[in-house]
């Protein structure tokens, strides 16, 4: 079980028809400040169809939750946060 505070309410994307879960965890914890801030950048983006939060037992592991209308639009997203870090997240599936 995950303890996690979210940057907004994850409720409304279990509405949507796919939901994706993925757990991130920083390989340079020096850089958790700039993942976080490239994870509200994209969550602004997408109008908060994607959110995410530090869990809370252990800030360099970060859960984020999407909302997806099909498999192939899920699928079709990759998100590389910048190229410096060693986080990479490929939302597929969903």
């Amino acid at each position: 079980m995950y303890h996690v505070i979210f940057n907004d309410h994850p409720t409304a994307l279990l509405q949507y028809p796919v939901t994706e879960v993925a757990v991130l965890t920083l390989k340079d914890l020096n850089q958790r400040a700039e993942a976080l801030d490239i994870l509200t950048t994209i969550s602004e983006k997408m109008e908060k169809k994607l959110v995410f939060g530090p869990k809370l037992e252990d800030e360099n592991v970060i859960i984020l939750i999407a909302g997806w209308a099909s498999i192939e639009v899920g699928g079709s997203m990759t998100l590389v946060l910048d190229a410096q870090m060693t986080l990479t997240v490929r939302l597929t599936g969903s």
